[in-house]
């Protein structure tokens, strides 16, 4: 029986493939290949919940006897027109466990790769399956 040339170079694809020992290398490994990916960094809107949250751990609300509310409510003001943000961080790469098939899947997107990627519909690209770190 006669093997076809494509099915051949799959064959010994396969045979230099690493199997790690155990869940627990198969993720080191994949995270260590995650840590080599980019990462884009870009300010976003603080929402409603977290610009109380974050004005009231710095600005704790007066007592109650005092009569500075005034001062506090327009601090309050100020901060909230200020149009606070927050950095947020996006990988390019990233690892998930599939128990099924035994393995970790490292996926990545082109986009965060590239440099492309913005934080607006059709723009965020996709995560596309790259590598597979079996055990």
């Amino acid at each position: 029986m006669r093997l076809s040339t494509p099915l051949l170079l799959l064959l010994s694809l396969a045979s230099c493939s690493t199997t790690y020992s155990s869940v627990e290398q198969a993720s080191t490994a994949c995270n260590s290949w995650k840590e080599k990916g980019e990462i884009i960094n870009y300010n976003h809107d603080l929402t409603w919940t977290e610009k109380f949250w974050k004005f009231d751990k710095t600005n704790p609300e007066p007592s109650i006897e005092t009569l500075e509310w005034e001062d506090w409510f327009e601090k309050r003001k100020l901060y909230f027109a200020s149009s606070p943000k927050k950095e947020i961080s996006v990988a390019s790469r990233e690892c998930k466990l599939d128990p099924d098939a035994a393995q970790v899947l490292g996926f990545e997107n082109r986009a965060v790769k590239d440099g492309t990627w913005k934080n607006i519909d059709g723009q965020r690209g996709v995560f596309e399956l790259i590598k597979s770190f079996s055990y």
